[in-house]
Formats: C-alpha cells, sequence, structure tokens
C-alpha cells in the first residue's frame, strides 16, 4: 500500500535536498589560479613595457634598467608604475592577494656594486602602467664583454591581469590620463593646416606641477613636421584639457600621446597613447 505525501513531507524533502546541495558544493576545493613563470633578459640601459613584454621607448616603458656608470646602476619604474622590493618569501609563496597589499614606489632602487637593493635571488613587486600586478625574481646577471660589468639583468616572473574594475589596485590619488574624446573621430581626413584637437582628462598628485603634452606619432615615432599646442603649468589635481596639432603637409598619424610631464624634468610621470587613424592631406 503507497503511501500518500502531503504538503509538509514536501517540504521537507525539499529541505534535505538543499542542503545535501550546499554541502557538496562546501566542500569542493576552488582550483588555484594557473601561474605562468616567464623568463626575461633586460638589457642594460634599455625600458621594458611588461605588459606587452617588449622593449619599448621611455614612453612606453614600465621599467628602465639605468647604467649610471660601471659601478652605478637603478632599476627604475616609469610613466606611473611602481616597484617594491620582496623580503622573507619565496616567488611561489607570493600570491595576487599579497601583490595587492604591496606598497610601491615610483623611486628608483639600487642594483649598485656599493650596498645593491637588487641582487641575485632578490624578488620584486611590479604595479604596471597599465594596473596589472608581477611577481619577480632577479635570477643572475650578464656580463658586458669580458668586464665584470652586471649589464643584461636575467629575471623569471608571473604577470597577473587585473580586471579594470578592481577597486583593490586603484589609487584615487595617483597620477593618470585618460583620453576622453578626439575630434574630428578616427578614421580622419583634415586639410592641410586642420586641427586634430583631443580632450584628456588628468589627475596629478606626485609632484607640485606638471606640463601636459599631446603629440601625434607614426610607426611607434614621433611624426615630423607637426605643429601643436603648447602647455601651461597644471597645478595638483584634477581636470580636463584640450590639446591640438597639425601639419602643413601631407601626413598619416597612427597613434596619440599623451604625456605629464614635471617643470623640473624631461621625463613624464606618466603616459597614455589611443591608436588612430588620421590624415592630413
Amino acid at each position: 500500500m503507497y503511501r500518500k505525501y502531503n504538503n509538509s513531507d514536501a517540504l521537507i524533502i525539499a529541505v534535505f535536498v538543499m542542503a545535501c546541495i550546499f554541502l557538496i558544493s562546501c566542500s569542493k576545493k576552488t582550483p588555484p589560479t594557473e601561474e605562468i613563470y616567464k623568463t626575461k633578459v633586460l638589457k642594460g640601459t634599455w625600458g621594458w613595457d611588461i605588459d606587452s613584454d617588449a622593449e619599448e621607448p621611455r614612453e612606453y616603458r614600465d621599467l628602465w634598467w639605468e647604467h649610471v656608470n660601471e659601478h652605478e646602476r637603478y632599476l627604475v619604474p616609469r610613466n606611473g608604475s611602481g616597484l617594491a622590493v620582496v623580503k622573507g618569501k619565496k616567488l611561489e609563496d607570493i600570491n595576487l592577494g599579497d601583490l595587492k597589499k604591496m606598497e610601491f614606489t615610483g623611486g628608483r632602487i639600487s642594483a649598485s656594486d656599493e650596498n645593491p637593493d637588487i641582487d641575485v635571488g632578490t624578488i620584486l613587486a611590479v604595479r604596471t602602467t597599465e594596473g596589472n600586478l608581477v611577481k619577480l625574481e632577479v635570477t643572475g646577471f650578464d656580463q658586458l664583454n669580458d668586464s665584470h660589468l652586471k649589464y643584461d639583468m636575467r629575471m623569471r616572473y608571473v604577470l597577473y591581469e587585473i580586471n579594470n574594475s578592481d577597486s583593490a589596485i586603484a589609487e584615487p590619488q595617483q597620477d593618470s590620463l585618460k583620453i576622453i574624446s578626439i575630434e574630428p573621430k578616427s578614421p580622419a581626413i583634415l586639410a592641410l593646416g586642420e586641427k586634430l584637437t583631443v580632450d584628456v582628462q588628468y589627475n596629478l598628485s606626485s609632484v607640485e606641477q606638471a606640463h601636459i603634452f599631446v603629440r601625434p606619432y607614426t610607426g611607434g615615432n614621433k611624426t615630423r613636421g607637426y605643429r601643436a599646442h603648447s602647455s601651461p603649468l597644471y597645478n595638483v589635481g584634477s581636470g580636463i584639457i584640450q590639446g591640438w596639432f597639425f601639419f602643413d603637409k601631407p601626413t598619416k598619424v597612427d597613434e596619440v600621446l599623451v604625456r605629464m610631464v614635471p617643470d623640473d624634468s624631461r621625463e613624464p610621470v606618466v603616459v597614455t597613447r589611443l591608436k588612430i587613424n588620421a590624415e592630413w592631406k
């Protein structure tokens, strides 16, 4: 004889099933994020854009391997990137959560012969110009010719790509540049002498005053023959500026590059760029 189930029985069964599902899901461990280790040889005096793993001009690079002389050398963050020396941990023991808690500096770190902060075995953390995070170990140095000079730096590293919405990385007061509009829009055909204007949103915090320059680039190099706006000094804070440039001769431009440069330096504190297609004819 079959038993008839009433509503209360059905409710009890449903609760039991949901509890089982919950317990099973809790018992499953979340698989660890896969870490891909890469190697890099950073040549003496060269720069490195870590996000694209390319040796780049100084406008683009995250790190500059600066050589002052035979005995003095530094690893230098550029364009708003940050650097930190990690002590007391092996490379494999550092995870993304650790990197998010790091305090990064924009100042250079010594790898000189006397009292170096960077040597074989040193662990570093990097925040790139695009906001990604890197853990890195210096594995050695290559000599220049037959000298004892530590010239090329050998490293192994892991790059963690961070979602732009991850507020744990964002620093509200960090130097920043953002291209918000271009007129005429790309692709564009302009008459000789016609201006291409670029609106840029900026935040300045690391220095008291800086210039902001908008310049044309073609094939990775500054385009020759341009005429462009000058820049006043902008104070600490946020705002929107408009830059422009034009040409008197037929010219093609494939990139706009914006630099924020302190008044007492030629090195930018932050750089942003945007691919475009513009032609003057």
